[in-house]
């Protein structure tokens, strides 16, 4: 699977399916049709959150969802900003 875009694999992670209570990733949450940002961004970190469990502190996956956490963060920031958000 790529990392993020789809579920480990059952099969060969079936350890992941027992940590993770919440399984999501970017094709479940790009074909979800949210109503606020605020929904948007709870998926994204469960997301992130998910692979932060699962994986070991200075491996690549969770290392990138650093990255990934702070990117999400300062969006978030912006779209509020862009639209004056009221949420």
């Amino acid at each position: 699977s790529t990392v993020f875009v789809d579920l480990p694999s059952k099969v060969d992670y079936p350890d992941y399916y027992r940590e993770i209570s919440q399984p999501i990733d970017l094709k479940r949450i790009e074909s979800t049709s949210y109503e606020t940002l605020d929904g948007l961004t709870a998926d994204l970190q469960l997301l992130f959150d998910n692979a932060c469990l699962y994986n070991q502190p200075g491996s690549t996956i969770y290392r990138v969802r650093r990255i990934a956490l702070l990117c999400l963060s300062l969006t978030h920031v912006s779209f509020r900003t862009l639209w004056h958000c009221e949420e």
